[in-house]
């Protein structure tokens, strides 16, 4: 198992500059096995090489919070740099969140809430564990 065969799950706060309608959130949650390009980050350029990092974002899942915020829950391949997805990084990588909507976005939060060894893990769940969306609590914070 390489790092290339990891997937991690993450829910973001996302701004946008408009409204998000019902249809923005429509168009986001229909993402499936997009395949992006990363050139390095601006904010990590003076310690990572320039590359161009070829990920892949498998789901998405928008969640409105009001009118100008979401949660957005991100499915992608390990690597994947989430708040340079979300607000483009001044088009060095295509597409983005921001892209697809048409409207200037940005990342207030960001969590990890899973990594998965591989892609089928996390969209093939055994029987009573969570979506890769769900967020849960470890078993000993759930204790009452």
């Amino acid at each position: 198992m390489t790092i290339e065969d990891k997937a991690k799950s993450y829910c973001a706060l996302v701004w946008c500059k408009r409204e998000i309608t019902e249809h923005d959130r429509e168009v986001l949650n229909a993402v499936s096995d997009l395949e992006i390009a990363q050139k390095t980050p601006i904010r990590v350029l003076h310690r990572r090489s320039q590359l161009v990092r070829d990920k892949k974002v498998y789901r998405l899942f928008a969640e409105p919070v009001s009118a100008h915020y979401i949660n957005l829950h991100v499915l992608a391949s390990a690597g994947t740099y989430i708040k340079e997805l979300v607000h483009g990084d001044l088009g060095r990588t295509q597409p983005s969140i921001g892209g697809l909507l048409g409207v200037e976005c940005d990342i207030l939060q960001l969590d990890v809430t899973n990594v998965f060894d591989n892609i089928e893990q996390a969209l093939s769940p055994k029987e009573g564990d969570p979506a890769w969306y769900q967020v849960t609590l470890p078993r000993e914070l759930n204790k009452k």
